[in-house]
């Protein structure tokens, strides 16, 4: 799988919803270290509170991938962010992108980013080639984080588990499976992008055979309550082959 080098700058163009930048302060939740700055392109849209850092300096600080750390109704790359995306892959620094729309969908940037060597990442679309899931047993332990809905807080249970285990000196690693957890990992595979009969063999390739005291905490998605999403979940139910299920549910 591919690898998403850190650190990064965290791009947060001029949205004024703090929700809208939801990608963007995970990422500086659960990997402060891995975030040099931010850059923002109107002084009173959101803030992180990170240093506030133009692309060369961010560059200088040794930035190596720009984060499109916000989403938007649609999911498209508004045109007036081309220019930052382009000025930072001048710079030399990798761009990230967890939009619908890709950015080696658009010809201009694929081009310049060829040209200066680096790489565009869309972790929607990031997935090397899938097989069917095999069921057959494998080593090392696994943890699934599920839950009673969608957005009920499976990636920051995982990333919990993750922090308190390493905290007990266990061998755990965060196995990411949506944008913003792929984003925190700098790896991983956004199942909802993974046609329907390789998604647990995806679960397979994302948490393999391992020691057995190693364990993979694995980023839950959907749930088997909803109409929609729980073919996903059924998927990673299979692809995990877990030893513990961690159920998540919002109160109230």
């Amino acid at each position: 799988m591919q690898q998403i080098p850190m650190p990064y700058l965290l791009f947060l163009g001029d949205v004024m919803d703090p929700l809208a930048a939801k990608t963007a302060r995970g990422i500086h939740v659960w990997r402060p270290e891995s975030c040099v700055g931010q850059i923002r392109l109107a002084t009173d849209s959101v803030s992180l509170g990170l240093p506030e850092m133009d692309i060369a300096t961010a560059k200088a600080q040794g930035a190596k991938t720009m984060v499109l750390g916000t989403a938007n109704s649609g999911g498209k790359l508004p045109k007036h962010w081309i220019d930052s995306i382009k000025t930072a892959i001048r710079a030399g620094m990798n761009v990230a992108n967890g939009l619908h729309q890709g950015l080696n969908d658009i010809p201009e940037l694929v081009e310049l980013a060829a040209e200066h060597h680096v790489e565009l990442f869309d972790v929607r679309h990031m997935r090397p080639e899938l097989d069917t899931g095999t069921g057959i047993p494998r080593s090392g332990k696994r943890i699934l984080t599920v839950g009673t809905d969608c957005s009920v807080g499976k990636m920051y249970t995982s990333l919990a588990l993750e922090s308190a285990m390493r905290e007990l000196d266990l061998n755990a690693d965060f196995r990411a499976t949506g944008q913003t957890g792929i984003l925190v990992a700098g790896a991983g595979i956004a199942i909802d992008a993974v046609i329907a009969d390789f998604i647990s063999g995806a679960v397979e390739l994302l948490a393999p055979a391992n020691d057995d005291n190693h364990w993979d905490i694995i980023e839950g998605q959907g749930s088997l309550y909803h109409p929609s999403f729980a073919g996903v979940s059924m998927g990673l139910i299979h692809g995990a082959q877990a030893h513990l299920l961690v159920m998540c549910h919002e109160l109230g």
